[in-house]
Parts: C-alpha cells; sequence; structure tokens
C-alpha cells in the first residue's frame, strides 16, 4: 500500500520515477484526484494530517508556496481610481510608511492625483489662475525636485498594476532648468500639499518666532490694510501711513483728517479712509512699480460728508460703484463713488454699527445691540435686510464674511461662526416683479440651531478683531487681552497664540502686551495693528513655498 513515508523516499531515491498528468508521480497524481471530491473543511483536515508527516525541508517549501498565495496585494489590482479612494483616507505619515511597501505601492502613492485629493480634503484651495501656462521649478529648500515634479503623475491605466513600469515619455511642458509649463493636468499637488503641511507644522512650532515691530505712529493703530508687498496703516494720530512690507519702510504719510482713522479699504486705484472726524476721504493710488508699490504719490480726492458720528468701517461695492460705510450713529450709508453723493441709507440697527462686511450682493453687519444683520443690495433700502440675528451675550465688535461663512467677535470674549446657507434665508425677488422676502430675526437660540457652526471660547477679553480665509482654512483674532489667536476654520481648533509682548530685557524683565485693534492674514503672515505705536508682523513662512497659496 501506498503512503506518504514511501512517497518521500521515492523522491529522495528513485530520481528517474515516471511523471504523470500535471507533473507528479502516479501516487501523488491519484491522491491529488481524490482530494478533489472532497469538501475544503475536510481537505482540510486531511492537509493537516499530510503536513505532520513532512520533515522540516519540504515543510518549509509548503510554507512559502502558501505565503505566496496569501500575500496578494489586492490594491495592485483595483482601478487607479479605487485605489486612491481608499488610500486617501490615510494621513500623510501613513502613506510614508506604505510608500515604502514596494515600488509598485510607490508609485501609486506618488501619483498627484491622490495628493490633489488630500489638498482639498484639509480645506486648502490652491490659487490655480496664477499658476496656469507659467513654467514652474520647485524649491529644493522647500523639499522640491525637478525630477519628483516631471514624474508626480502615474499614467490614465485602468488598473494600478498596469501603471507599475514607470512612464518613458516626458511630463506635460518638459523638464528643463526653467520648470514645467504647467496645465491644469499636471500640477504637482504633492509639493503644494508639502507647502501646506509646512505651514502649518511652523504655526504648531514651539516657540513662535518673534515678531518684527514696526516703528510706525505717534500714537495707535487702529487698522490696517495689508497685502503682499504693501501695507497701510491708520492712526490715533490723524495719519495714514504707506509701508514697504520688505524693507519695513514708510516712504509715504497721508495726512488731511482731523480726528483718528478708524478705518481703510484699498480697491483698484483708490484707497478709502473713514475717521472720528465723521468724514470719509477717497485717495488716489498711481499704478504699482516693479515691487508692488505705487509708483508716485498718493493724493487725496474727495471727501465724503454725512455721517453724524464716527465712521468705524467701510467697503467698496465695485458692483454699484458705491463707498458703504458705517457709523457710531447708528446707520449705514452707500455712497456715489463718483460724485461723492450718499444715494441711500441702511438702518436697523439701534446701536453702533461697529463693522461691515461685503460679498457681491450680500452685506453683513455687526453691532453693538448684540446683532449681526444681512442685507441684499438688489433690493430698496426699505426691505433690504433679509435677515437680523441676535448672535451674542454681548455688543459683536466686528465681522468677516465670505459669500459663505460670517464669523463675529464680541465683548463677551467668544468668536462664533456662522453658515448662511444653514439659515435658509428667503431669494430676492424677481427683477420683473414679485414680493420681497420680509427681515427673517432669529433670537439667540433659533441662530444656534439655524446657523451657527461653532462657537470659539479662546480669548479672555474683547475680540476686536477677526479675519479668515476659507481657501487658508484659517481664521485670525485679535483681543483686547493683548493676544493674537489664529485657528483652523474647519474644526475651531487653536493652531497658534501670538503675544503682543515684546521680548524681555534687561531694563524690562516683564514687558506688557498691548490691546490687539485690527488683525491682517497674508498667506503665512500675520499682521496687528496695536493700542500703542507699533506694528507687528509674524513670519510662519520659513521653508514654505508660497506659489500657489499667495493670492495675486
Amino acid at each position: 500500500m501506498w503512503n506518504a513515508d514511501s512517497l518521500d523516499s521515492a523522491s529522495a531515491t528513485s530520481p528517474a520515477v515516471s511523471h504523470g498528468p500535471g507533473g507528479l508521480p502516479p501516487p501523488a497524481a491519484h491522491l491529488a484526484g481524490l482530494a478533489k471530491e472532497l469538501d475544503p473543511t475536510a481537505l482540510a483536515d486531511v492537509l493537516v494530517e499530510l503536513l505532520n508527516l513532512l520533515p522540516a525541508q519540504q515543510l518549509t517549501r509548503v510554507v512559502q508556496h502558501g505565503r505566496r498565495r496569501l500575500m496578494c496585494d489586492v490594491v495592485s489590482l483595483l482601478p487607479i481610481e479605487v485605489a486612491h479612494q481608499i488610500l486617501v483616507l490615510l494621513d500623510p505619515a501613513d502613506l510614508a510608511r506604505a510608500a515604502r511597501v514596494s515600488t509598485t505601492w510607490n508609485r501609486i502613492i506618488s501619483a498627484s492625483s491622490l495628493w490633489g485629493q488630500l489638498y482639498h480634503r484639509s480645506h486648502w484651495q490652491l490659487n490655480v489662475p496664477d499658476l496656469i501656462h507659467t513654467r514652474f521649478a520647485p524649491r529644493p529648500e522647500c523639499g522640491g525636485t525637478m525630477r519628483e515634479l516631471v514624474a508626480a503623475s502615474v499614467p490614465s491605466t485602468p488598473t494600478v498594476a498596469a501603471a507599475r513600469s514607470p512612464p518613458t515619455a516626458a511630463a506635460p511642458g518638459g523638464g528643463d532648468e526653467g520648470g514645467v509649463l504647467l496645465t491644469h493636468d499636471n500640477l504637482p499637488w504633492k509639493y503644494f500639499y508639502r507647502q501646506r503641511h509646512a505651514l502649518e507644522r511652523n504655526l504648531a512650532a514651539d516657540p513662535q518666532p518673534v515678531a518684527t515691530r514696526f516703528a510706525a505712529h505717534a500714537e495707535g493703530i487702529y487698522c490696517i490694510q495689508a497685502r503682499e508687498n504693501v501695507m497701510y496703516s491708520g492712526s490715533r494720530d490723524n495719519t495714514i501711513r504707506l509701508w514697504d512690507i520688505k524693507n519695513r519702510e514708510s516712504p509715504q504719510v497721508l495726512q488731511g483728517h482731523t480726528g483718528s482713522v478708524l478705518c481703510l479699504e484699498q480697491t483698484g486705484a483708490h484707497l478709502i479712509s473713514g475717521s472720528s472726524d465723521r468724514t470719509i476721504r477717497v485717495w488716489s493710488v498711481p499704478p504699482p512699480d516693479a515691487n508692488g508699490l505705487p509708483s508716485g504719490e498718493i493724493t487725496s480726492v474727495c471727501t465724503l460728508a454725512g455721517h453724524t458720528e464716527a465712521v468705524l468701517n467701510l467697503r467698496m461695492d465695485t458692483r454699484r460703484n458705491h463707498i458703504i460705510s458705517c457709523s457710531k450713529d447708528n446707520t449705514i450709508r452707500m455712497w456715489d463713488a463718483t460724485s461723492g453723493e450718499c444715494v441711500d441709507e441702511l438702518v436697523g440697527h439701534i446701536a453702533a454699527v461697529n463693522a461691515v462686511q461685503l460679498h457681491r450682493d450680500l452685506l453683513v453687519s455687526a453691532s453693538g445691540d448684540r446683532s449681526f444683520r444681512v442685507w441684499d443690495l438688489r433690493l430698496p433700502s426699505d426691505r433690504a435686510c433679509i435677515a437680523a440675528v441676535d448672535g451674542h451675550g454681548r455688543g459683536i465688535a466686528c465681522i468677516a464674511f465670505d459669500g459663505r461663512y460670517i464669523v463675529t467677535g464680541s465683548s463677551d470674549k467668544s468668536i462664533r461662526i456662522w453658515d448662511l446657507r444653514r439659515m435658509q434665508l428667503s431669494a430676492p425677488p424677481a427683477a420683473t416683479g414679485g414680493t420681497a422676502p420680509t427681515t427673517r430675526s432669529f433670537t439667540r437660540d433659533e441662530a444656534r440651531s439655524a446657523g451657527l457652526v461653532r462657537a470659539i471660547d479662546g480669548h479672555s477679553d474683547l475680540v476686536r478683531t477677526v479675519q479668515f480665509s476659507a481657501a487658508d482654512n484659517v481664521l485670525v483674532s485679535g483681543s483686547y487681552d493683548t493676544t493674537v489667536g489664529v485657528w483652523s476654520m474647519s474644526s475651531g481648533d487653536r493652531l497658534a497664540t501670538l503675544r503682543t509682548a515684546p521680548p524681555p530685557s534687561t531694563q524690562t524683565p516683564n514687558p506688557a502686551g498691548a490691546r490687539v485693534f485690527n488683525v491682517q492674514w497674508v498667506a503665512g503672515r500675520v499682521y496687528a495693528a496695536l493700542h500703542e505705536p507699533a506694528l507687528l508682523e509674524w513670519d510662519f513662512r520659513t521653508g514654505v513655498d508660497v506659489r500657489g497659496i499667495v493670492r495675486g
């Protein structure tokens, strides 16, 4: 009778034995035929008994064969889009580990399309218009290489397995020393993700960078307007200063107001200022030079008078060629930017209107009466208010708005983020007729359930100023507690706390900070206007390539 021992003996001493179909000796072929008639459970039991009879050398061979059967790379068999939908759920650290599994996995994870999904999942936006059709070369000091840029994209193939071999053709645009010509199809998303990640890492770093102090005005500074290379500041000393940010110099000082300059707005060829002297001034700004600074002297064009109290905030409405201002006199006024005439007035607040923000046809206003209002400027002024929200326990000092999200800061020490879409406001009537919607009023409890996304309680005194960038997923706030807060818009988590106190010295071992009146976020830089004659800049761009982050 044949048994396993006789098979082992025959294999070792009789190499010339004839083989049947499938390459097995006749007894083994007969056994394999019988095994096919067993159900999987019975077959597994027989195999266990047979494995117990094998010597170690043959057992190792069987185990290695089984391991190859079990270790199937499922990811490589999937359509590339499906593989990315799985991998996008991993965080960057896990992806870095997964990329070391094999060459195929490394190629999958290096695909630009995967990093594009990760980029947008992190609530970031890329300034694509400024990048398309430009030659782009990564900066080595920011962790980029031309090789990575050229080979970033996995070919569009049905499965990952078909993409194991690297493409032989050059990436679109080529890869010479002048960079790659970018299109919508070859954006280096992994490189841009790395820059955003580095910026967030810098924000969370401890210690924070030391603030650069601008020796600014003779008295405290109420407002700033900052861009990439240029900044304007308005002060209690009644002046406005133009700043060359790169050189920390003020090449021009604008005079004309007879009271504190409380608010500024720069738009196109004009700078607009509002003052405690109850007037608004319009200034003509010459075209920028190569450094982004005005190429000539800034001059006063006209003065608008009509408010009966200090002008606290203003915005330019380019759609209607209007200047919109708000005042301590509880009103919002619209002015014709060409003639300087007051053409309309919005009323409804019962305390000072501290701030206004505009996005297309929608205006939001914040007041000391604890409410913010939403106005549709396509409607007649007496029916333009489409929402009045009792948003805080005390007066609202500041507001920011991007068309969807409204952020408010209050003397109740809190910041609140609201989603206008959740409020389900009535649509405006058709241009040909229809009934205008009435104001929808929200009590504090109704507002919390209808439109409140989250409340941020991180300051210990009045929140005087807020600004946010949904594109950067960043919210900045300034408070009378002498700090600037940097927060994640999507989660509300605190990213950084920036203190306005100067570094300790021998003469002043415990220096005091100053109240923050205004803050600005410019893609990795934070600017603050203080109650003292100083401007501060915190720069988080070290090791970060801000191309694609900075808005042109």
